[in-house]
């Protein structure tokens, strides 16, 4: 339409149309329709062209943003990421302990192009990890392996520049005098050392003889682990004055080595608990302490106990042990099904109270674990927040030889349920729970009946993969619950990683 045609005047009254009003009033009518569709078929045809203008702006923003990748730096992964790379590269695979060296420099990320050896080279961090003697020195090697093993070593101690070093040595009865070589020219750098790991298997007395020069030189070893079980003639105190050791691994069946004991705050001991226990006695300032070690086979009714006054996590594989201490700081706790009698006692002595509980069944126990004593135990944790139940070990080589329990569980669902803002409920506190043992876990509604009434302050429930087969959302009486599936190595590995830090 051409001109605008104002009809408002028409509606503003009820008077009929005359005859020359209604022929002219059809006539816009008419025009109007035909202008209607030309702008129907302008508006397909302009949208059919903003698509066609999308698409090709689209192409050439692609277009641009690959040119800019091509030109810039970037397209090479930068050093930064390449170096940490590298770096990680280098570390051993225990990421819940301390890395450990694992076997020779990283020698061949140099040998991908010279941007990547540039960038090793630039990098010292890389080649401070220093293992020797072990599985490369059970032959002797031919004097010109000999020759490049110590140039290689050399080499490497250059370019490690001035960075602190983490040394290992294995000293057994096939060591070479390259392998007496090469640990020499490391002890000329013992004030850089870091860490220091040693692993005595063989005439342990003269290896330490050979360690003499390094004592009193050890003012920047932070972490130790020292591995021998061999007895030695005369106690060692090559290690009684290191300033900054706070980690330290005691792999000994005697404790003929001394230790700054009142300097370490992390440790990991093996061997026999009594041999042990004057050490620990010693040891005010320990933070964390795991104990893989024997309990004595004949037991004091009432053995004196040591405090540990700064203890806040402690790992033990058998309960038993717990007999012989007191911490009343404690705030994580792993222990065994196992004497939980025992731990009773502990927590009345210690007065802790735990965050943090790990319970696993007894590795070789003929019987499962004894709930009404774990019901019992539990009493003494009203803070806890996070609870962990796991299963004894399972092969997965050899499943035949899995042994697993259908424990009564009624009795601690029960104690744990919440009835009421005044129950009395076991550990109201608990946020996070870990159930892993193999066995049905929704065999009858005693659990179910649990979690819903813990709506609250629980957030979150992992249950082992073998039950989800049992399981069913219709079970659970219109509640909505989040449960999570782990295998069980996987539940294993979230145990640990409490404790491993």
């Amino acid at each position: 339409m051409s001109n605008h045609v104002d009809l408002d005047h028409f509606l503003a009254n009820n008077i009929a149309l005359t005859p020359a009003e209604r022929v002219k009033m059809k006539a816009i009518l008419a025009e109007s329709y035909s202008y209607a569709g030309h702008l129907a078929s302008r508006i397909t045809t302009l949208r059919m062209e903003l698509e066609r203008t999308h698409r090709e702006h689209r192409r050439v923003s692609a277009n641009i943003h690959k040119a800019t990748l091509v030109l810039a730096p970037a397209r090479a992964l930068p050093a930064e990421i390449l170096s940490e790379i590298f770096f990680w590269v280098a570390m051993d695979g225990e990421p819940q302990r301390r890395h450990r060296p694992r076997g020779p420099p990283p020698w061949r990320l140099g040998l991908v192009c010279r941007y990547w050896r540039n960038i090793a080279l630039a990098l010292p961090v890389l080649w401070s990890r220093f293992s020797v003697g072990g599985h490369e020195t059970r032959a002797r090697p031919p004097s010109d392996r000999q020759q490049h093993a110590f140039v290689a070593q050399a080499e490497q101690l250059a370019r490690s520049g001035r960075s602190p070093l983490f040394v290992s040595f294995t000293w057994s009865k096939d060591s070479v005098d390259t392998t007496i070589s090469l640990m020499g020219m490391l002890m000329e750098h013992s004030g850089r050392w870091k860490e220091f790991a040693f692993y005595a298997i063989h005439d342990v007395d003269t290896f330490f003889a050979f360690l003499r020069p390094i004592s009193g030189r050890l003012s920047t070893v932070e972490n130790l682990r020292c591995s021998c079980y061999h007895p030695l003639n005369s106690p060692v105190d090559l290690f009684s004055d290191v300033p900054r050791l706070a980690e330290l691994d005691f792999m000994v069946e005697r404790n003929d080595i001394e230790m700054p004991w009142h300097r370490v705050t992390k440790c990991y001991m093996e061997g026999l608990l009594e041999e042990h226990l004057p050490s620990l006695e010693l040891a005010h300032n320990l933070v964390e302490l795991f104990l893989n070690v024997q309990p004595p086979d004949f037991l004091d009714p009432e053995p004196d106990t040591i405090t540990l006054p700064r203890l806040r996590t402690l790992f033990v594989l058998e309960t038993v042990v717990l007999r012989f201490f007191t911490t009343p700081e404690l705030q994580r706790l792993h222990l065994t099904s196992g004497d939980l009698d025992l731990a009773a006692e502990f927590f009345k002595r210690s007065q802790c109270q735990l965050d943090i509980l790990a319970l696993s069944e007894e590795e070789r126990r003929e019987e499962g674990m004894i709930i009404s004593e774990f019901v019992d135990l539990l009493r003494y944790m009203p803070r806890l927040k996070v609870l962990i139940i796991t299963g004894q070990t399972r092969l997965s080589e050899h499943p035949e030889g899995n042994r697993s329990y259908d424990h009564d569980l009624n009795s601690l669902f029960t104690a744990m349920k919440i009835d009421g803002p005044e129950s009395s409920a076991l550990v109201p506190q608990l946020s996070t729970f870990f159930f892993g043992l193999d066995q049905n876990v929704f065999m009858d509604q005693t659990f179910q009946t649990m979690i819903c009434s813990r709506r609250g302050p629980l957030t979150r429930v992992v249950v082992e993969m073998t039950s989800k087969e049992y399981f069913s959302v219709g079970d659970w009486e219109g509640a909505d619950p989040t449960i999570e599936w782990m295998e069980y190595s996987e539940i294993q590995d979230v145990q640990y990683s409490y404790f491993y830090r």
